[in-house]
């Protein structure tokens, strides 16, 4: 198969019309390097799935990581670690030269996975080590000018590159051994109001420490207010630190283990911290030992160790092992890791005297579900590049008629390829995905990124910097200066456009553009003459996936069509419109751009609203009302659900989750980690020990999936510890990783029943 020189095609979600076909992945992405996740973190109910990029993978001796070679599958939001920070002008910068060149490369990420955000990640460990900037944070934070000079930078910076949002990792408010002031606590809380407020759609999140000795100067309660979540570092909690305390003591234990996690959490709930608002921290490498008596290799409060265990290969430092290095210590060495289900790790012994504890795919999942049952908001990864990034080998799945390549493989189009002459693509199979091409344009002279998307803009349709680098992901980086003669996309791949007039060095309107893609110019349910349009109570086209199971009124997309068009043509706001069609996005219609398609059918009304289908007339003034739904407990108004809930739901519940057509009351408790005895408290309508679920178990409803338990505790400061401690100075916790020698003194059997309880 040969494709013509001199074209730009976009390799998209078309599938030849067969019962079945085999899809050549490693060809959809022939830049990319493939790589099979051992666990996809994101959840059905977790919502959020951030993960770091270490800079410095790119510049490692052996296993380098750059931005391209990352897998993305399962992501939503993707964090780049660090820039910094001038400690006088507080202007932002890249961490150092060399990741200077990665930041817009790591930007252009989002385009191959649709919906992926990438971030900024501001700050780190090492920033608030003794040096120039140990001070900066504490600095920059104190006066309103210093802290408008940085929020000023930092949009300037985001801008630049892309950056959908930024993650604030201040390493630690107040502490004074990390060159922390008495005044950060409040200070901290007024940078968060107005960075948030300068930062619009922008996001914002903020890195927490599981420790109470360096917690305690983080005010959560305040800063919920401003974040869209927390990064919750539940890792570390155990390293070779340990020895130099007198009160914890050279004993091995897990770093990632989930007895010290759930007490950390507490702090939080006990301040008054809304469970989705925090996301639970994993790692993806190990921390390491010498153990002291190779016959001793349990975590148990009397196996100790004598220090770190023999660097990595790659990662080079002594009492850390990256995942890539522990995978490869189980396979040469034939070994079977240890798994504690209760700690929720695994650990293994090699060399005689070298131990590591890690989390893999078995534990993440234990891990997982431990944060859906207590109501968690998503998950984090430190760090994405240490995963095992082992090419795979050329993937051929096999996917029915009709299905996308973007919905079941993760392939997007975001993957732009330049095809010369010489390109020619054979495959073992006559069965692919087909490139769809886009209208493409060649650039004049001093032509930028602003005044191209100004230029393609028309009256039905308003072009973005980011829907023009959507449409041109070969477009890395800063765009200010194109190069002359270069090919782009002037529309998305498959569009009906018509080519735009040739681009002058001026930013004149290119004009004559049209929304949509192939289609066949007649709209069967579209507008019917001067009484506007009229939705069908049933489907005559294709649906996409997702789509509201109460939908009773449906409308079609035509060539001309927009997400907004169609939403106002009905009398329904855009969230109303994407909650019904959530492959558009919702609540803003984030997919708009690429997911709504001519010739397909989109839900525009729903039973249970004000309206139904067959009190629609042909008047646009119809009225479909805003989906509310109440409790009939006394529960407060729930506004965020895309479907109503019954009776007798507790006050409670934090979390939802709905029932799909097929599912039962076990299997939908099977489906969220929960017992039945849990689903039928939380749901009294389905009656003691599920009397009901045969009659009121009913498909297209919400059902309490989750209810925070939060224990007792006395008030220390902005948190509440749960802890029979008497006080003592300040009132330090005994837990985790970091400890002062103004802890209360403890017994050494009461320290070892402690470790053995982890």
């Amino acid at each position: 198969m040969a494709l013509p020189a001199s074209k730009i095609v976009l390799w998209t979600c078309a599938v030849p019309s067969l019962a079945s076909v085999e899809v050549l992945l490693t060809f959809v992405t022939p830049a990319v390097k493939w790589v099979l996740a051992d666990v996809v973190l994101l959840r059905n109910h977790l919502a959020a799935a951030p993960r770091y990029y270490e800079s410095w993978a790119a510049t490692r001796t052996c296993q380098s990581v750059t931005p391209e070679e990352l897998n993305l599958t399962g992501f939503t939001h993707i964090n780049f670690a660090f820039a910094y920070f001038d400690p006088s002008s507080f202007q932002i910068a890249p961490m150092d030269p060399n990741s200077e060149s990665l930041l817009g490369r790591f930007t252009a990420l989002k385009t191959k996975l649709n919906g992926l955000e990438t971030w900024i990640s501001v700050g780190g460990w090492s920033f608030t080590d003794p040096g120039p900037t140990q001070e900066a944070f504490s600095t920059m934070s104190s006066t309103s000018a210093n802290r408008q000079m940085f929020i000023n930078g930092l949009l300037q910076f985001m801008n630049y590159y892309g950056f959908d949002g930024v993650d604030l990792d201040w390493e630690y408010p107040q502490a004074d051994d990390r060159g922390g002031q008495p005044a950060d606590t409040e200070n901290y809380v007024a940078l968060a109001k107005e960075l948030k407020a300068a930062l619009g759609q922008k996001g914002l999140s903020m890195t927490l420490p599981t420790s109470f000795w360096y917690l305690q100067h983080f005010d959560v309660n305040l800063l919920q207010e401003y974040v869209d979540w927390f990064n919750f570092m539940s890792y570390d909690l155990h390293g070779v630190w340990d020895a130099q305390s007198q009160f914890v003591g050279p004993y091995i234990a897990p770093h990632t283990n989930l007895t010290e996690i759930d007490l950390g959490l507490d702090l939080l709930w006990r301040a008054g911290v809304e469970a989705d608002k925090v996301n639970l921290g994993m790692a993806w490498y190990g921390r390491s030992f010498t153990l002291s008596d190779p016959s001793c290799n349990t975590p148990n409060g009397v196996c100790q160790f004598s220090g770190g265990a023999n660097p990595g290969p790659c990662s080079g430092t002594s009492g850390i092992l990256d995942d890539q290095e522990i995978q490869d210590v189980i396979t040469q060495n034939s070994l079977t890791p240890t798994w504690d289900h209760t700690a929720g790790v695994k650990w293994i012994t090699w060399d005689s005297n070298q131990w590591v504890s890690y989390d893999d795919a078995d534990t993440f999942q234990e891990k997982k579900d431990f944060a859906s049952q207590r109501c968690l908001g998503g998950l984090m990864v430190w760090a994405m590049d240490q995963k095992d990034q082992g090419t795979s080998p050329n993937l051929k799945s096999t996917a029915s008629n009709g299905t996308t390549c973007g919905q079941t493989f993760g392939v997007t189009t975001g993957d732009l390829h330049s095809i010369s002459g010489k390109d020619n693509c054979s495959f073992n199979t006559s069965s692919i995905c087909v490139p769809l091409e886009c209208e493409v344009a060649q650039l004049g002279n001093n032509q930028t990124c602003t005044s191209m998307a100004s230029s393609l803009s028309t009256s039905s349709i308003n072009v973005t910097i980011a829907l023009f680098l959507q449409w041109n992901p070969n477009i890395i980086g800063p765009c200010e200066n194109l190069t002359v003669d270069q090919y782009i996309c002037t529309g998305p791949p498959g569009g009906n456009y018509t080519l735009p007039a040739p681009i002058s060095d001026t930013n004149s309107s290119a004009g004559g553009q049209q929304r949509g893609g192939q289609g066949s110019g007649s709209n069967p349910n579209g507008p019917d003459g001067p009484d506007g349009p009229t939705p069908n109570s049933t489907v005559s086209a294709p649906t996409q996936v997702g789509i509201a199971k109460n939908c009773n009124a449906f409308a079609y997309a035509d060539t001309n069509d927009t997400c907004y068009d169609m939403s106002q043509s009905f009398d329904i706001t855009l969230a109303q419109f994407t909650t019904w069609n959530p492959v558009l996005g919702y609540p803003d219609g984030q997919n708009c751009t690429t997911q709504f398609w001519t010739g397909y059918d989109y839900c525009v009304g729903v039973s249970g609203t004000s309206t139904s289908s067959s009190s629609i007339s042909g008047e646009s003034s119809a009225t479909i009302s805003s989906l509310s739904y109440q409790t009939q407990s006394a529960s407060a108004t729930i506004s965020s659900l895309p479907y109503p809930t019954q009776s007798g739901i507790t006050p409670a519940c934090n979390k939802y989750a709905d029932a799909k057509a097929g599912d039962y009351c076990y299997m939908f408790a099977q489906n969220n980690n929960i017992t039945t005895d849990e689903l039928y408290s939380w749901n009294g309508i389905l009656g003691p020990n599920g009397a009901n679920c045969s009659t009121e178990f009913q498909a297209g409803y919400d059902y309490c999936r989750c209810v925070l338990k939060v224990r007792n505790g006395k008030k220390h400061g902005n948190f509440y510890v749960f802890h029979p401690n008497k006080k003592h100075g300040n009132f330090y916790v005994f837990h985790h990783f970091v400890i002062s020698d103004t802890y209360p003194k403890r017994s050494r059997k009461r320290l070892q029943q402690n470790r053995r309880s982890a």
